[in-house]
């Protein structure tokens, strides 16, 4: 099969340069050229920009979000002393940071309170465990 003669690199490629041929399609695996989709815009909430940050759409800075605590620490001890448990906990923080990225603020805000929740009945169901084997002596006889 002969390589056609003219190729093209590709737009935004990070790293090597991506050829593609005169016809669009790539030398390597035969896709064609991938399609950039054009990003929405922002949707405007009393002034606000609720789906993009900033009105304009670009991305919000990290001082122009309102702060949530998602408690991930706590959620980590929390899954280190009682993992079923404490799993949801984390889950839940990691869940509040997405819609945090995403704008939605009560949304983060409330998943991230039911993460606090999972997280201290993790953290609580492992203090006691721990308590009672500190009180049985561990389960070893001697």
């Amino acid at each position: 099969m002969p390589r056609p003669a003219a190729t093209v690199p590709a737009r935004g490629a990070a790293g090597p340069v991506a050829c593609f041929s005169a016809s669009g399609n790539h030398f390597a695996t035969g896709y064609p050229r991938p399609v950039r989709q054009p990003q929405p815009a922002a949707t405007v909430d009393q002034g606000r920009s609720v789906s993009a940050g900033q009105p304009d759409g670009r991305a919000p800075r990290r001082d122009d979000r309102q702060r949530v605590r998602d408690h991930l620490g706590l959620s980590i001890v929390a899954t280190i002393l009682c993992a079923p448990v404490g799993a949801l906990g984390l889950l839940h923080a990691l869940r509040a940071a997405d819609h945090l990225a995403r704008g939605d603020v009560p949304g983060a805000r409330r998943v991230a309170r039911r993460g606090r929740a999972w997280s201290l009945a993790a953290t609580a169901a492992g203090m006691l465990l721990l308590a009672a084997l500190a009180a049985t002596g561990g389960g070893h006889r001697g």
